[in-house]
């Protein structure tokens, strides 16, 4: 069960009229068990803006609703879906309730996990997936309430508010803490820490767009982009002029908090680095990152070389030319440096 971690998200490429004929959009859930113990799994299907689907896998018996990691690649293949895990292989088939549209007949996603080999490596292990209902759905039972904040066409950006105080001395509103995640987290990663400081502080957290259920966009993973997209969720929150908030980042986020603290200093109250002073924090305004840039070049790279991919050849050369132009440069001297 070490193999299985909670950081997985999975995307599923699928053409557009596979995706019409079979809806698997939506929650899931089952359980893994290994004979010792058993994890509950949830698997939240949604739809990104290039048509395509995209999947996070969140274990709540390892650290509550999970911190998805960035997606991975697979495909259904008519009622067969074939999805690499970070450290293993689900292959599971979808079938629905009998006499439902088909629209509607994904009900249910049976299959098996086979892990990574080498010394130690469990075995194969039987893993299903069905649709939950209002009464069966297992729950966040945290203590936030959740938003969505669209920060561009086609993206937004889950929200997370763990409230706090609402007035400090004089009727003053009381200062604002808002979170941001390191690399593989989403903002559900706070969950124990947020309520630690609610006493004193209003205290938000923001899961950055790559990272589900935040939508897995195509574009938009330069430093500054990341940074823009804080300041729509801080203008959305009212966090402005005199509500002006600290920014706290751990590790990644510390490009964010400089792309900010550089750029637009009086946006902020303060900035708290937690383990977030890498070179990436450096402030360089055509920052890439490596672990974000990477996935989105191997998903465009499967488009590209896929025969059958529904897009134009004129769509195909735009893609390539945006790759040699621009993102393969751009990942070359970060993974250089």
């Amino acid at each position: 069960m070490k193999q299985m971690s909670r950081r997985i998200a999975v995307l599923l490429v699928l053409a557009a009229g596979t995706a019409r004929a079979q809806d698997v959009t939506g929650a899931w859930q089952g359980t893994l068990s290994d004979g010792t113990r058993s994890s509950r799994l949830v698997l939240q299907v949604s739809r990104v803006d290039d048509g395509n689907l995209t999947a996070a896998l969140y274990n709540l018996d390892q650290g509550g609703f999970g911190t998805p990691a960035v997606a991975f690649m697979a495909r259904l293949d008519g009622r067969v879906l074939r999805a690499d895990f970070a450290r293993g292989t689900f292959e599971g088939t979808v079938a629905g309730r009998p006499g439902a549209r088909p629209a509607a007949a994904a009900m249910s996603l049976s299959g098996t996990w086979t892990p990574l080999g080498g010394p130690g490596a469990p075995r194969s292990q039987p893993l299903s997936f069905v649709r939950p209902t209002a009464a069966t759905a297992w729950r966040d039972s945290a203590a936030h309430r959740v938003r969505f904040v669209p920060v561009a066409p086609n993206v937004r950006l889950e929200v997370l508010d763990w409230g706090g105080p609402a007035a400090v001395g004089q009727g003053r509103p009381a200062p604002a803490v808002v979170l941001l995640t390191g690399a593989g987290n989403n903002a559900h990663v706070f969950d124990e820490f947020a309520p630690k400081l609610t006493d004193r502080y209003h205290v938000y957290g923001i899961t950055r767009r790559g990272f589900a259920p935040s939508s897995i966009a195509i574009s938009g993973y330069r430093a500054d982009s990341l940074a823009d997209d804080v300041l729509t969720v801080l203008d959305s929150l009212g966090l402005t002029g005199a509500n002006r908030p600290v920014l706290v980042g751990h590790s990644i986020a510390g490009q964010e908090l400089s792309s900010i603290g550089s750029r637009y200093p009086a946006r902020v109250a303060g900035l708290v680095y937690l383990e977030a002073g890498y070179p990436y924090a450096f402030y360089d305004s055509a920052q890439e990152n490596a672990p974000y840039v990477i996935p989105d070049v191997q998903r465009r790279l499967a488009v590209i070389f896929d025969r059958w991919a529904p897009i134009s050849l004129a769509e195909r050369a735009a893609m390539i030319r945006s790759l040699t132009d621009t993102t393969l440069p751009v990942l070359e001297r970060d993974l250089r440096t």
